[in-house]
């Protein structure tokens, strides 16, 4: 990784808040073209997020092996969770607390304090190799409680498809459906980077993006008839085609592009609608058109 030459550090009242925390993030590289990446508070919230993945067919063809770890910090006969994961509609645990601050010096640094006590964890990557370290560290006052750290590794084999970003031919209208599932997803994660977890309806009359000002397309989300949210694509970035662009350039340092006929997904301007069975949309999206679906 090409380290700046500036320590750059964040205090305990950006780790503790989970929005300001999850919009920021770090990554170390080992020159193979793997990596390791993540939030700066250790909560995963993309597809490629993980301690380890590896370059198995260098510079592309990469493995997530090592999905990060759960550490517990025993002090005397109390438990304290370091980690923080994101399931549907809860944090647990909370570790994210504890965390007195983060830093890239020049590898990333995490600071835990607890009851009489202080922890440090970094991470980095061999270089040439496709191995990680995460060390931990008692700091602080010599004469603190004694303590237990239990580490269990989360090890997975998952690999991250390659993508390709080439000029699209044609748009169409879609819509986004976020079922009840436990994987690690939020909102953010539904913004041009493939990797949410959902069904996409779309529909069958595709327009070239010059056919039209883009910014205008609106939709009304109807469920059971109701009308449950309203939206105008210039909401994504002031223009929907701009989340293809940062979607382009996030993917370019991995050697990474989406492929011709591959299905984009701009940026969503609405807010999520849970759907249960039963449940009927219908979206319409004006001169363009409208999309309907039943959930059995």
């Amino acid at each position: 990784m090409s380290h700046p030459n500036t320590r750059i550090e964040f205090d305990s009242l950006i780790c503790t808040d989970l929005t300001e925390a999850c919009s920021r993030e770090w990554l170390e590289t080992n020159g193979l073209g793997g990596f390791a990446s993540s939030t700066i508070v250790g909560l995963d919230t993309r597809r490629y997020h993980g301690l380890l993945t590896a370059a198995t067919k260098p510079p592309v063809g990469r493995v997530v092996l090592l999905s990060k770890l759960e550490e517990t910090l025993v002090i005397d006969s109390a438990r304290f969770e370091l980690s923080t994961n994101q399931y549907q509609g809860a944090i647990h645990p909370r570790g994210h607390l504890y965390l007195h601050s983060s830093r890239l010096d020049p590898f990333p640094f995490f600071r835990y304090r607890l009851p009489g006590i202080e922890i440090e964890k970094s991470v980095f990557l061999v270089h040439g190799e496709n191995t990680v370290v995460v060390q931990y560290s008692l700091c602080g006052d010599p004469g603190s409680p004694s303590c237990t750290l239990e580490v269990r590794p989360l090890i997975e084999v998952n690999e991250i498809r390659q993508s390709s970003l080439r000029p699209y031919r044609y748009l169409v209208k879609a819509k986004q459906v976020d079922p009840e599932t436990k994987v690690t997803r939020k909102v953010t994660d539904t913004i041009s980077d493939n990797a949410a977890n959902v069904g996409i309806v779309m529909g069958g009359r595709p327009f070239k993006p010059l056919e039209a000002d883009m910014r205008w397309v609106s939709a009304l989300c109807y469920r059971n008839g109701v009308i449950e949210e309203t939206g105008v694509a210039a909401a994504v970035l002031n223009h929907p085609a701009l989340g293809v662009v940062w979607l382009a350039n996030k993917l370019a340092p991995y050697g990474e592009a989406l492929e011709a006929g591959e299905v984009i997904l701009g940026g969503s301007f609405t807010r999520p609608v849970y759907a249960n069975r039963g449940d009927t949309f219908h979206i319409d999206y004006g001169t363009f058109g409208s999309i309907s679906c039943r959930f059995v």
